[in-house]
């Protein structure tokens, strides 16, 4: 049995994150007549909410017994691991929401201050299963290919206007910019 790279609650996580996303990216498509990044990310969330859903799935029936284990004197069942993973969705669906919200809600596109953000949960989740794993003497799941991937999509998210990918396509973000600390005033 193969094991996931990333733990349970961060495909929670993502989940809460790409529904939430789902409804800002369609509102802002229909207010700003169907703009490509609104629609392509409309269009492209629900289908992120899928995969994220499918790998909780596998997570439930394969990996119960390591990701919940320690929440219980006994055996995990799939209605134990289904019980925490609906307690995380809903959880992490309120927390999502609410700083969405702090951000201004959907009409202010919050997604574009806090897409970026969610990728310092895609660099330390996995890291911490990885550093767990090795505790216990095993690299499952552990990939270096995948952790260059992680690297290069942090790395392109936090880039200058012209390089990075939210940089580039949120006005939000083209202003101003945050690099190891240092705020680069790009107008």
């Amino acid at each position: 049995m193969k094991k996931s790279p990333y733990p349970i609650w961060m495909h929670c996580w993502y989940w809460s994150v790409d529904v939430v996303g789902t409804i800002v990216f369609w509102r802002l498509a229909f207010e700003y007549d169907f703009f490509w990044v609104f629609t392509a990310f409309g269009i492209a969330l629900p289908i992120w909410v899928g995969l994220e859903t499918w790998s909780l799935i596998n997570g439930v029936r394969d990996e119960r017994e390591e990701q919940f284990q320690r929440f219980y004197s006994h055996p995990v069942t799939s209605k134990d691991a289904w019980i925490r993973v609906g307690t995380m969705l809903a959880l992490f669906l309120g927390l999502n929401t609410w700083i969405f919200y702090l951000l201004g809600g959907i009409a202010n596109a919050a997604p574009f201050f806090f897409y970026p953000l969610t990728n310092f949960i895609l660099s330390t989740g996995p890291a911490m299963l990885w550093a767990e794993r090795g505790a216990k003497g095993t690299r499952e799941g552990n990939s270096v290919g995948l952790q260059i991937l992680i690297l290069a999509q942090v790395t392109v998210t936090w880039m200058p206007p012209g390089l990075g990918w939210w940089t580039s396509v949120s006005r939000y973000l083209v202003d101003r910019f945050r690099l190891a600390g240092v705020d680069w005033d790009c107008r």
